[in-house]
């Protein structure tokens, strides 16, 4: 669980402009 959270960070900082990644983080942020 926070491992994926991890992987979405690290997406995230490599590419900021990923919608579906930020969405993706917010979806499991949100659980």
């Amino acid at each position: 669980m926070s491992e994926k959270i991890a992987q979405l960070q690290q997406a995230i900082l490599l590419n900021p402009n990923d919608v579906e990644t930020h969405y993706n983080l917010g979806v499991f942020l949100k659980r």
